[in-house]
């Protein structure tokens, strides 16, 4: 926290708990977010709810992204007067941890691999506790008076062929005491009659992709289609047919404009990808007092160049990160949900379950 700002005591900051005015507290700092109102991702009510109050609790509740904390900074006004922080309220310097679905990811592949060797070496050593019996018995009725005949007139014959069925039957008996445990918790139908072949993708770079993760390049738009009274689709042009957008699945991309005089950026996730070679496409509603959506994309026109920069955000999907995720999304705000949903559908050997809850 800069000691350039000013101290501003709580008693102020409840002040500003109108719609028109709305002043929160964040790990210390206070925020003027009444501009930020109508282009909050959450909603205009959830703002509301905590005007004029520390929100450092429904903030990191919420799990907000490193673009929401960047994007915090332009609003910032000062900080609390008196604020020392502890343990529990250390915000961005709270050690980074591993995104949940990773650590999942990870748990059930250790899980995975400890448990299927313990069930092997199980089903081993009952295999050999197996044909050991089977050879101790034939010992002791071999010995025995009432079948001496067996051990002396037919000699090692008998012998040599017992203890060579007793080695086939340990092994196999430990082959499918394994399998039989396996198949139990995958069975036939956990897997594909056939694989399709499949090309190996190589990983996009920078130098591949369009995108610049420091760098602001401009897009011709050349389709705009209106898909209901505020919901527009836009359809850009890059600047080869075969170039790809070069955005990893789960990232996002930052679009700037001027609005009212000031340059203004927010954060969008396209509904296209890098199957779609040559263009990007964007699903974005419109907002009447949103500054970069209301201010701006609202009026850009075919043939309009428009600012793009990227990747950004923490999240890299991938074949294998997790069984099963849940989903929830709204509106538009399906965008990042079904990039996710796409790259599982696209690729025939994921087959992560997904549940979505939309509304």
């Amino acid at each position: 926290m800069s000691d350039d700002l000013k101290e501003i005591t709580s008693e102020e900051v409840k002040k500003h708990n109108k719609k028109d005015d709305i002043w929160i507290i964040v790990h210390g700092s206070v925020y003027d977010v009444t501009k930020y109102l109508e282009d909050h991702p959450g909603g205009a009510p959830s703002l509301i709810e905590v005007a004029g109050q520390d929100a450092t609790a429904a903030f990191e509740d919420v799990g907000h992204s490193s673009d929401a904390r960047e994007t915090m900074g332009q609003f910032i006004i000062g900080k609390l007067e008196g604020y020392q922080p502890d343990e529990d309220d250390l915000g961005d310097q709270k050690p980074k941890e591993l995104p949940l679905l990773v650590r999942i990811a990870q748990a059930h592949d250790q899980d995975v691999k400890s448990s299927s060797t313990e069930k092997f070496a199980r089903s081993l050593l009952k295999g050999v506790i197996g044909g050991g019996g089977a050879f101790l018995a034939y010992e002791l009725v071999a010995r025995s008076p009432a079948v001496g005949w067996l051990h002396f007139q037919h000699g090692g014959f008998w012998k040599g062929i017992l203890l060579a069925f007793i080695a086939t039957f340990s092994t196999s008996a430990t082959l499918l005491l394994y399998l039989g445990r396996h198949f139990k918790q995958h069975t036939i139908s956990d897997w594909p009659t056939h694989y399709k072949p499949q090309t190996v993708a190589k990983p996009v770079t920078e130098a591949a992709g369009f995108l610049k993760p420091q760098e602001y390049q401009t897009l011709p738009l050349v389709k705009k289609d209106k898909l209901s009274h505020n919901t527009y689709r836009f359809v850009f042009k890059l600047p080869r047919d075969d170039m790809v957008l070069g955005l990893p699945i789960g990232q996002h991309l930052s679009i700037r404009g001027q609005a009212n005089g000031k340059t203004v950026s927010r954060s969008y996730t396209p509904v296209s990808n890098n199957h779609d070679k040559g263009e990007l496409r964007l699903v974005i509603k419109m907002y009447p007092d949103g500054q970069l959506t209301g201010g701006y994309l609202e009026g850009v026109q075919v043939g309009d160049e428009v600012e793009f920069r990227g990747p950004k955000g923490a999240m890299k999907y991938g074949r294998g990160l997790a069984n099963e995720i849940g989903m929830i999304a709204g509106g538009t705000g399906i965008t990042p949900m079904y990039q996710i949903i796409r790259a599982i559908c696209e690729n025939p050997r994921d087959k992560t379950k997904v549940t979505l809850l939309y509304g």
